[in-house]
């Protein structure tokens, strides 16, 4: 019983915001591509990275993170290059819903 109450005192005590940088990434690059399509403002988009920046605390990250970080954009990027517009639209949609 003991150990049951540490074990949900430690998870408590993380940040509900904790994802990986890969998958933070990926994010970043989610958004570029519909900028880049033109399914997102330049304000848009820009409200959408601070507001990013400010829930996962990425100005406080080391270097070794933020390279992970860039990484999982990259692969993002590459995966990107084959999408389809109805993908596409959804993908850019759910962004717009979640961030702004």
């Amino acid at each position: 019983m003991k150990k049951l109450v540490l074990a949900v005192a430690l998870l408590a005590t993380f940040p509900a915001a904790a994802k990986s940088p890969e998958d933070i990434g990926r994010t970043f690059a989610d958004l570029t591509a519909c900028h880049i399509a033109g399914d997102i403002t330049r304000a848009q988009k820009t409200i959408m990275n601070l507001k990013m920046i400010d829930r996962y605390n990425i100005v406080e990250k080391g270097t070794f993170w933020k390279k992970r970080m860039e990484a999982g954009q990259l692969k993002e990027f590459d995966r990107l290059n084959g999408i389809k517009p109805l993908e596409k639209a959804l993908m850019c949609g759910i962004l717009k819903d979640r961030w702004l």
